[in-house]
Order: structure tokens, then sequence, then C-alpha cells
């Protein structure tokens, strides 16, 4: 049974184009359902994913029951299978959608959080925009805003790191980050300054 296993999954790598999540394993599909299984014949996984999508880093994406979650290469669950959409933005963090409207990599509408894999660090969906990184690994962060996929209008605004930490609370009106150490915030009370090294502000 094993080496026959072996033989779908490697006869199904060749035909579907896949390569292997790391040298030893690989994904298997057996009666439509996909699992992984190692160069031994081993089942890493039982065969009960509708899909697995290799991504960089040794992990990949698994969909179930129409929600995607998240294995590393030893088939173990470490984002589980709930979510709308997930995307890779780096080998370290990806992002989760819950509720969007997701249809060829991009989704409209829903919250959205973020997860930094070193760290097993999560933050569940919340946020109704997430930009883009800057160089510094810095990204805002809003809630409540009318959002496009480029900015929001209203709402408040926080900061997020790279490292899936929320940096800056989501509480501002609006922020501006410079790309050093602190950041213009405006509250209620007016425009200040949040020291990013002392998490202090200065109003």
């Amino acid at each position: 049974m094993r080496k026959n296993l072996f033989y779908i999954a490697t006869s199904l790598l060749i035909l579907l184009g896949f390569a292997p999540l790391q040298s030893q394993v690989f994904p298997v599909k057996v009666d439509r359902k996909w699992g992984l299984i190692d160069n031994t014949g081993n089942l890493l996984t039982i065969p009960s994913y509708q899909a697995i999508h290799r991504i960089p880093g040794n992990h990949a994406i698994i969909v179930q029951n129409n929600l995607y979650g998240l294995l590393n290469s030893r088939g173990k669950v470490i984002i589980p299978a709930k979510y709308t959409f997930l995307r890779e933005l780096s080998h370290d963090l990806i992002l989760l959608n819950k509720g969007g409207d997701c249809q060829d990599g991009d989704c409209e509408g829903g919250k959205w959080g973020i997860a930094h894999l070193p760290s097993q660090t999560l933050i569940e969906p919340r946020f109704d925009f997430i930009g883009p990184f800057d160089a510094f690994g810095f990204a805002k962060v809003n809630i409540g805003g009318d959002c496009d996929y480029v900015d929001c209008e209203g709402g408040v605004w926080g900061l997020l790191d790279s490292l899936g930490r929320l940096r800056i609370p989501v509480a501002y009106q609006s922020l501006i980050y410079n790309g050093v150490d602190e950041a213009l915030i405006e509250s209620e009370a007016g425009w200040g300054l949040f020291d990013l090294v002392q998490d202090t502000v200065t109003i």
C-alpha cells in the first residue's frame, strides 16, 4: 500500500507539474482527496483536503470545506482551515481573510488578519485594510473605514510590523509614518508623536 501511494504521488507530481514541499515530502491524491506522503510511502496526513498548494518555505496551503489553512512540511496544521483566503506575503508572513468575496488571488470585503510563522503570532482577521509593508517592515492598518485596495476614507488607523505585532494601536484618525522611529498621529486631542522605541505618545 505504501509503495502504491508513493508511485501514485510521484506520477501525479509529474503529470500535474507539482514540486515536492521539500526533498522528502510530496502531495498525494487518494479518492479525490489530497494529503502528504514521504519518500518511503508513509502518510504524513490522511488525504482529506480538497486541494494542497505548495508555497515557498516548506509550507502548503490546504483547502477543506472551501476554507483555507496551512500545513508545515511534516503535515502538521499550523493554521486551521477556517479562513476564506490565505496569501503569502513572504516566507514568514501569511495574510488571512475572513468573509470576503475572494477570486483570482484578490479579496473584496471581509476582514483581514496576519500570521507570522516563526513566532507563531497570529492576529485574527479584524482589520478592514492592511497596507503594503514598507522597506522598514511596517504596514498601516485600518478599522471602520471605507476601504479599497489602496487606501481608506474614515475609520481609525494603526501600525503593524513584519513580525505580526501591532506596534501602534488602531485608534487614530490619521497616521503618518516616515520610516524612522516615530510616527505622526491624530486623535481627538489633536496631532501628536508616537515613539516606536519607547511606545509613548506626545501630544
